[in-house]
């Protein structure tokens, strides 16, 4: 795992494969299921998604077969994501649905949120800005209940491209400011964001989109949060 944040994604597959090794070898299969996860998540971010599909499938039975209904929907929600990136919409948003109703029975808010922006992110690759929008405000209500502030940013970003796609594009620029605007942006967080920006270049005047982003540079997540879900609970 530390060889994997470091970037060195060779190292990293080659402690994953033997941490597999053994533990098929101790016959631990609660501890073979975090490795195949484990190394499903490396080849997913290697961009060799038919090796992580086949990993995290192994995963899921696996995880049935154990009664780790938890775990059963991180798979699922892997796979989703895999089907996603291999251009299967129809795929990406069958395995996200049925994770989002596993993670509704568990009344687990980390994992519903993280299926209802799985849905959003399947929704906006077919350019459905109204889909996106009905997945990630209740997404945003969940992560603001329950503190989960870069999933709330990732709500917030996905309500944005919605937004603006519609043509409320300084709106949409305002969220994107406050995303910005935040202190503890990581890297991918930031860069998303300004690919969004990006997107918004030609649709107004620079002096406008400096205006507008100033603007959201004000706000606060909460803020921006309270803006966009109405009456939605966000305490």
């Amino acid at each position: 795992l530390m060889a994997y944040e470091e970037g060195d994604f060779e190292e990293a597959g080659n402690l994953q494969r033997e941490a597999l090794r053994l533990r098929r070898n101790l016959d631990d299969p609660r501890e073979v299921a975090t490795s195949l996860n484990n190394l499903g998540s490396l080849h997913f971010a290697m961009g060799r998604h038919e090796e992580a599909r086949e990993l995290c499938v192994e995963c899921l039975l696996l995880q049935r077969r154990l009664g780790d209904p938890t775990g059963e929907v991180i798979s699922l929600q892997n796979l989703g994501h895999i089907a996603l990136a291999l251009g299967e919409p129809d795929e990406a948003e069958r395995r996200l649905q049925e994770s989002l109703d596993a993670a509704r029975r568990l009344r687990h808010g980390v994992l519903t949120a993280r299926s209802l922006l799985g849905l959003g992110a399947a929704a906006r690759s077919r350019g459905r800005a109204a889909e996106v929008r009905r997945y990630m405000q209740p997404a945003l209500a969940r992560a603001m209940q329950i503190g989960a502030e870069p999933l709330a940013i990732e709500a917030i970003l996905g309500t944005a491209w919605a937004l603006g796609h519609d043509g409320d594009v300084r709106p949409a620029l305002e969220l994107v400011g406050a995303v910005l605007g935040h202190p503890d942006l990581d890297p991918g967080t930031r860069g998303a964001a300004e690919r969004l920006l990006q997107e918004f270049q030609d649709s107004l005047h620079p002096h406008a989109i400096a205006e507008a982003l100033e603007a959201g540079r004000s706000l606060t997540l909460r803020e921006a949060a309270v803006r966009l879900a109405g009456m939605l609970p966000v305490e």
